[in-house]
């Protein structure tokens, strides 16, 4: 019956995401969770909408609501969102344990380094291994650090430090910097005076905090901060960011022929990918690497601070601090669409809850 199905479909989506965040030919298999989770919760007739999927469902109701405006790829985005929070949705039968998920973490890993040794060669591979933090360079970098981050969260939250370590270290070697800097952020706030974090997780803060943010990212895009970077790491602003300054630049100039736009409805879900072509329709698709960015220059101011309100509206104080990683891991990069993150994100804060 319903529950067998229910069980067979959280085993089946626990193994696409890891195969998913592991080979990037296996990243199409999540297309099929949207459809089995409809299936499933026509069968059921109930739908269920776990705290940390509600600010994922604002921007999916708005992008239904703006689809006038609404590109090929602004839709693929929505899809791809569905897909991230499609076990949720039909609600938790089992909530996978810290242990399963890390070790499943490790195996796709391990498929991750395997596949770019076979690639490169063995011992071509080996010989050129390296790992330097400031220019965000590791042998083995993999979408996994996201990964190892939310279960490093999770792991201090509950005090558990031994996993908190190995979390941490994994986070490092698989290196995506802004994942280190998210854990150590969360865990300097969860050990303030719970006043004191209570407010810096409040909904208004963080809304305040990432309107500053999309400002400094703008000033980044235009070029303020060059003469200080060079002059501070010896690299350009353009290699700091690894490329993103000049994927910001065109959303720059779009929001000075036209702010007022952005206080309503943007410019319409997926229009960041034809801006960021700058005229060029031949170009292949370019992410943002921003999406806090992404989401006030699609959805608008509205859509921006209904979005991050959601994200932090919640009542437990665990799944705010997996929201502050969520948020942090937005600043820079595309994990709004990248269905593995939020599946592992939304699985985490439901058990935190």
């Amino acid at each position: 019956g319903a529950m067998r199905l229910d069980d067979f479909f959280e085993h089946l989506a626990l193994v696409l995401m890891v195969l998913s965040a592991a080979l990037p030919l296996a990243r199409a298999t999540n297309y099929v969770l949207p459809l089995l989770a409809a299936l499933l919760m026509l069968a059921n007739r109930r739908m269920h909408i776990d705290p940390l999927v509600r600010p994922y469902m604002v921007v999916v109701a708005a992008g239904l609501l703006l689809s006038p405006f609404a590109n090929v790829l602004g839709f693929q985005d929505l899809y791809l969102i569905l897909a991230g929070c499609s076990v949720a949705l039909v609600g938790y039968r089992r909530l996978w344990s810290w242990n399963v998920l890390f070790v499943g973490a490790l195996m796709g890993q391990f498929v991750t380094t395997l596949a770019m040794a076979g690639e490169m060669g063995l011992g071509a591979y080996i010989g050129a291994f390296q790992l330097d933090i400031m220019r965000s360079v590791s042998s083995l970098e993999s979408n996994f650090s996201f990964v190892f981050g939310v279960l490093a969260v999770w792991a201090a939250y509950e005090k558990r430090w031994t996993g908190f370590l190995l979390a941490l270290v994994m986070t490092v070697l698989t290196l995506k910097r802004i994942a280190v800097l998210g854990v150590l952020l969360c865990l300097m706030v969860q050990v303030l005076p719970r006043q004191l974090s209570r407010f810096i997780l409040h909904p208004v803060t963080m809304i305040v905090v990432n309107g500053a943010g999309v400002a400094l990212a703008l000033m980044y895009g235009s070029g303020a901060f060059d003469t200080y970077i060079v002059q501070y790491t010896q690299q350009s602003a353009n290699e700091l960011g690894q490329g993103r300054q000049e994927l910001i630049r065109f959303i720059v100039s779009e929001f000075l022929r036209e702010p007022a736009r952005f206080l309503a409805v943007g410019m319409g879900p997926g229009e960041s990918y034809r801006m960021m072509k700058g005229g060029a329709d031949w170009m292949a698709k370019q992410n943002l690497h921003a999406d806090n960015l992404k989401i006030l220059y699609e959805y608008g101011a509205i859509v921006f601070v209904a979005f991050f309100w959601a994200l932090f509206a919640q009542r437990h104080f665990g799944v705010r601090l997996m929201a502050l990683y969520v948020n942090v891991i937005l600043l820079t990069d595309n994990t709004l669409i990248y269905p593995f993150f939020i599946y592992f994100a939304t699985l985490a804060a439901a058990c935190m809850a």
